[in-house]
């Protein structure tokens, strides 16, 4: 536990520089609509994550994602998994006239560990993933042929829940997590911090079935080192076990 959260505050420490170093900050607000569904075949954890984000004003998409990983127990409270993603991404800009959508491939490997006390447990996780974005033509206005890989990225998140009691014979729960991103590569210069996210959220239900509203708080330095987005998330979704 001690050194979970060493880790933890040596990440956080990390974030002070951006944050001290900003310049431009654009604040935004998103609506991310999830789909969580888990399952054990033969005793190896699977999971599925489906995301629609889009913005509030004007309504139009921001970002979609399918994530999918298989796992293994390795004990001692630790599992390991292998998978990827596919995601879209279209302008940051939701006023922007150009709105291409741009697909990305994200491999991953995955460690997570956690600890239980009485009734509520904190977890962590370690993912490491590559980003392999889409070319595109030289304006940007088109999609060409294949793609690129661009980067790693390295995320380490701290999440506690705590159940609070029922409701209509549900169990009510509180989700509190926060999460450091950090990129590695070549073309990375100024935006080796990627991204913030501090998350607040209550889940009601039981464990096989669940649905869960919460705020999310998204700081992301871009390229340029000295431009951030601050984006207000209200994030809603289903968690559902088969």
């Amino acid at each position: 536990m001690v050194n979970h959260l060493r880790y933890a505050i040596v990440l956080y420490g990390l974030l002070c520089w951006p944050v001290q170093a900003q310049k431009n900050v654009t604040t935004q607000s998103v609506v991310w609509e999830v789909i969580n569904l888990s399952a054990s075949v033969k005793g190896y954890p699977i999971q599925v994550d489906i995301q629609e984000r889009h913005f509030v004003a004007p309504v139009t998409q921001h970002q979609f994602l399918f994530r999918a990983q298989v796992g293994k127990d390795i004990g001692a409270n630790w599992k390991v998994f292998g998978g990827g993603c596919y995601f879209l991404q279209s302008p940051n800009d939701p006023h922007a006239e150009n709105r291409l959508t741009v697909p990305e491939f994200r491999p991953h490997l995955e460690a997570g560990y956690q600890q239980k006390y009485s009734s509520w447990h904190i977890s962590h996780r370690y993912r490491a993933e590559a980003r392999f974005y889409h070319q595109q033509t030289i304006d940007k206005k088109a999609l060409a042929e294949g793609y690129q890989f661009s980067h790693m990225r390295f995320r380490y998140r701290l999440q506690a829940v705590i159940p609070i009691g029922r409701i209509l014979a549900k169990q009510v729960a509180i989700n509190l997590n926060e999460e450091v991103l950090l990129n590695a590569g070549r073309k990375i210069k100024y935006n080796v911090f990627d991204q913030n996210r501090i998350y607040a959220g209550i889940a009601i239900g039981q464990k096989k079935n669940q649905v869960e509203a919460g705020y999310l708080n998204w700081f992301q330095q871009q390229s340029s080192g000295v431009d951030f987005y601050n984006r207000h998330i209200l994030r809603v979704g289903f968690n559902y076990k088969l």
